[in-house]
């Protein structure tokens, strides 16, 4: 399979930090991008606080830096210093698109403000993320993934009345928002190559995206003013046949939500009678009696293990998977031959294939250097350094 690079040529300037805007140029590098990756001295503080291993965090190789800071090249410059805004500018003229996820006011004080940006680069497309929208009265405070999660409602929906709120248990927010900004970006390149934009400021705030992926349960409370209940594994759809259940040997995640589905469900479990009650005649029918439809399919399922039961009911049609651990998914990945985690150390790429060709992976992230700060000026980036 191919390497899939279609962003060849493209010059990024990245200023972010953390996850989601270093993971929206990783995808930019990923897909071809030149991206050049400006940390302060000493590095992200990612490098240092991320992941399990503490010789890595010691390193300042943390995984969570790994996971997006592959395919850059990496430059270290103070920016509260003349000379390394003398050498960011410079870099800058060359750019394509600046990327950065600072609080509002951040750039303006390090004397790197819109003005002094667009008269180095008229036509430079520069994105901005912030935590909440530049409209919000909490425009300007701090935020992480799990803050967001918080504040956008999205952590009220996860868990159960016994539990309480619970976060995603990997940073989706982060990762959604990294997404929103590359898709952004490519959006702005398109209209800059139509001619009908030159110079464009992008802006993407997490809690918006936060919100965005919560569309339909918005939408639902809008017209309703329904208040939603916190979802545990239940399906978003609503309908009482898809979730989580418990069988012989592990938990079986089951989304019949068409009737054709139910009906192949009910087939399959070898309890097709049930379709005679009027307890499940229909979805509203099923609705009322979910938690009685529940006690039934887990007494079915109990049969056999999740395993079989996820073979044969997605050969009858009806979407079912089994609860895996993460190792367990990702070495599923690994054997497909899929190429989104190949390679050493397999790190993922990007999820995309286009005519056969895919995303690769080229260049693993470095360390900072021995003592923990590295200074490089243009004249090494020119060189074709990636540390």
């Amino acid at each position: 399979m191919q390497a899939l690079r279609p962003l060849e040529g493209l010059h990024v300037l990245d200023l972010t930090h953390v996850i989601a805007g270093p993971y929206a140029t990783y995808l930019l590098a990923t897909l071809g991008a030149e991206v050049i990756r400006i940390e302060p001295l000493g590095g992200d503080s990612l490098r240092h606080r991320s992941g399990s291993d503490a010789a890595l965090r010691a390193a300042g190789m943390g995984t969570g830096f790994q996971a997006q800071g592959g395919n850059k090249t990496c430059l270290f410059l103070d920016l509260n210093q003349a000379e390394g805004r003398a050498e960011f500018l410079d870099l800058l003229a060359d750019a394509d698109v600046l990327v950065d996820n600072f609080r509002p006011g951040v750039m303006d004080r390090m004397g790197l403000s819109t003005p002094t940006l667009l008269a180095r680069r008229p036509d430079l497309i520069h994105c901005s993320l912030s935590g909440y929208a530049p409209e919000d009265r909490r425009a300007d405070w701090p935020a992480y993934d799990n803050v967001i999660q918080a504040a956008s409602g999205l952590m009220a929906l996860s868990g159960t009345k016994d539990t309480g709120p619970l976060k995603s248990g990997a940073p989706i927010v982060d990762y959604a928002s990294g997404m929103m900004m590359a898709f952004s970006i490519t959006s702005a390149l398109y209209a800059r190559a139509q001619g009908t934009q030159g110079g464009q400021n992008l802006q993407i705030s997490m809690q918006e995206t936060a919100q965005a992926m919560m569309g339909s349960v918005i939408a639902d409370h809008l017209a309703t003013g329904s208040q939603p209940a916190a979802k545990g594994n239940a399906a978003g759809s609503g309908m009482p046949a898809s979730g989580c259940f418990e069988t012989a040997n592990g938990t079986l995640a089951i989304g019949a939500n068409e009737a054709h589905q139910f009906t192949a469900l009910l087939e399959v479990l070898g309890i097709s009678g049930l379709m005679q009650d009027p307890r499940f005649a229909d979805d509203d029918a099923r609705r009322k009696h979910a938690s009685v439809l529940g006690e039934l399919l887990e007494e079915a399922l109990a049969a056999h293990s999740a395993e079989e039961w996820e073979e044969r009911l997605n050969c009858a049609g009806v979407p079912a998977a089994r609860v895996r651990s993460l190792p367990e998914a990702v070495a599923e990945t690994r054997k497909s031959g899929s190429p989104f985690l190949a390679g050493d150390p397999g790190l993922p790429t990007v999820p995309l294939r286009l005519n056969n060709a895919s995303p690769r992976l080229a260049r693993c992230p470095g360390p900072v250097g021995n003592d923990g700060v590295r200074f490089f000026t243009r004249r090494t980036a020119q060189k074709g350094s990636d540390r």
